[in-house]
């Protein structure tokens, strides 16, 4: 796989994560375990865990988190009264 499907993986990932409640600190663990699996492996992300959205679901179930769920239905520069 291109580089940027590997980082095309790993933005959804994260992403979701956090949506998911995920702590900045758990996004990066996750990630590294992810890369260190890879590297290990020699194999793409897809290959060894699959869909991105579907694994981080997987780590974190649950509800998303109300406030980034706002965020993200109302995109960012539409007229609202925070910062996105």
């Amino acid at each position: 796989m291109k580089t940027s499907e590997l980082e095309t993986w790993e933005a959804r990932f994260a992403r979701e994560l956090s949506l998911r409640g995920a702590t900045g600190r758990e996004v990066g663990e996750a990630l590294e375990t992810v890369r260190s699996h890879c590297r290990d492996a020699r194999v793409h992300p897809d290959t060894a865990f699959g869909s991105s959205v579907a694994y981080a679901r997987q780590l974190r179930p649950g509800p998303l988190r109300a406030r980034r769920v706002g965020r993200l239905l109302l995109g960012c520069g539409a007229s609202v009264p925070w910062r996105c």
